[in-house]
This record gives C-alpha cells, structure tokens and sequence, in this order.
C-alpha cells in the first residue's frame, strides 16, 4: 500500500535525502510537493514517512484514521531538530 504512493527514489539508502533535510528542512519539503504531490513516501534508513501537502489530508490522517497511526518512536522536538540540524 505505501508504495503506491509516489514518492522519490531512496539511493544509499536515503542518506541523501537526511543531508537535504539537514540543509534545508522547508526546501526539501517544497521539491518534495513539487515533484510528487499532495501525497509523498520518503524513506531513509530504515524509517519509512508519508508527507502530507494538504490540510484536508492532514486532517483526515489525524481525525478520520487515527486509530490506523503508528506512534513515532521517539519524541517529535528531537525528530525535527535531528532533521532540521538544530
């Protein structure tokens, strides 16, 4: 199911999507929209994320199937600062 959704193509093993993330967090996220859409798979490592581009989406993700969600496994400050370089 996850890889029907479009999303780009992880080379060594996505590292170079961390160092882009690292870089440039909302850069990332634009080219990331741009070239797949509304609705894009990432994976780096072993770790695999859909991003969502539309509020509708966002919403029913987080609403509509909540209970379907499987919780990060470490806190969200620590993710995004691990991605955004902080």
């Amino acid at each position: 199911m996850l890889t029907s959704i479009p999303g780009p193509v992880p080379r060594w093993w996505g590292l170079p999507f961390l160092l882009a993330l690292r870089r440039d967090y909302l850069g990332f996220c634009e080219r990331l929209h741009r070239d797949h859409g509304d609705l894009a798979r990432v994976r780096i490592l072993q770790e695999r994320g859909v991003d969502l581009f539309r509020p509708d989406l966002v919403r029913e993700a987080l609403v509509d199937h909540a209970d379907a969600l499987m919780p990060c496994r470490r806190s969200a400050p620590s993710a995004s600062a691990s991605c955004s370089g902080r």
